[in-house]
């Protein structure tokens, strides 16, 4: 099944689930600047010679709390991510994927934070430092972060997250490329809080 396909299941899971008045669940938005590292190619230097390569980008996605342990919430999360380098050259530094993960998230009301931590199977492509078209594969991507109520349903939200493409199966080569994202943006909450 493609990575579309799942997005659209996932989605359409947590919005006929969001009519049940005890669940939690949102939608996201943010935008991110990444570093990305791994693969690199002689004769082609990326960001200077550093074998990183600096991107910005967006990040977009569903979550579903589907069970309240206390304090805890346990549920799941599917995002879509997507960042380019901007640069003229025939690679572009681009990087897209789509994760599927589990979901682990508190609310400490005495600093008004709602943390979470994540983590999720991903597949995704890349040009990075060597080709001119995409290539990828799958691997793991991670998530800590905090949404901060802003107004009812409505929360800012910050966030790191990291990971690899091509770790599990690659297209890539022998070589995987890691990725680190940090990112600020919005969230949409519906459900009991």
């Amino acid at each position: 099944m493609s990575i579309g396909k799942w997005l659209a299941l996932a989605l359409a899971v947590a919005t006929a689930s969001g009519a049940h008045a005890q669940q939690n669940g949102g939608f996201y938005g943010v935008g991110h600047y990444d570093w990305i590292s791994g693969k690199t190619v002689e004769g082609y230097s990326v960001n200077g010679g550093n074998g990183t390569a600096n991107n910005i980008g967006g990040t977009f996605g569903a979550f579903y709390d589907f069970l309240k342990l206390g304090p805890v919430n346990l549920g799941g999360d599917v995002r879509y991510s997507f960042s380019h380098s901007g640069t003229p050259s025939a690679y572009g530094n681009a990087l897209t994927y789509g994760d599927l993960g589990v979901r682990v998230s508190g609310h400490i009301p005495a600093i008004r934070l709602r943390p979470y931590v994540q983590a999720g199977v991903l597949e995704g492509s890349t040009n990075y430092a060597e080709y001119n078209s995409m290539h990828g594969g799958f691997g793991y991507g991670y998530q800590v972060g905090g949404d901060i109520p802003i107004f009812p349903h409505f929360d800012a939200r910050v966030e790191y997250a990291g990971g690899n493409v091509g770790n599990l199966r690659s297209n890539i080569g022998t070589t995987s490329i890691n990725f680190n994202q940090i990112s600020g943006g919005f969230v949409i909450w519906f459900g009991d809080r």
